[in-house]
């Protein structure tokens, strides 16, 4: 019993914990402005294409989209690429945060909606 007396006093105390800093990728704006039908392709207006993009957004760690992935095509080519196109260009985060509450690199997933514009 002495012995496991003097092992416990000579263990030191456990560091405190530190506090989890942590936070998710946060859009910045409006989301809504992201893709607009003013970015409608004109091949697909003529087309009367309809439907929806579903994208992965890379996000980096200064809150810029570094890449974009078709994940759900709208089943057309240009709606699909006008998305990725205008969501790397506009879309902007705050980035997510490690539990250090260092600036860290995630993905962000994104659906875009075609309707037709109204003439």
């Amino acid at each position: 019993q002495a012995t496991l007396r003097r092992a416990l006093r000579r263990t030191p105390p456990a560091p405190p914990a530190t506090p989890d800093r942590s936070r998710a990728l946060r859009p910045r704006g409006r989301e809504a402005e992201w893709v607009t039908t003013d970015d409608y392709p004109s091949s697909a207006i003529r087309e009367e294409a309809e439907g929806t993009t579903g994208t992965r957004l890379g996000v980096g760690a200064d809150g810029r989209v570094t890449s974009c992935e078709v994940t759900s095509s709208s089943g057309n080519a240009a709606l699909d690429q006008a998305a990725c196109r205008n969501l790397q260009r506009r879309a902007r985060f705050e980035p997510a945060l490690d539990r250090d509450g260092n600036p860290t690199a995630s993905t962000y997933t994104k659906r875009v909606r075609w309707q037709l514009p109204e003439n």
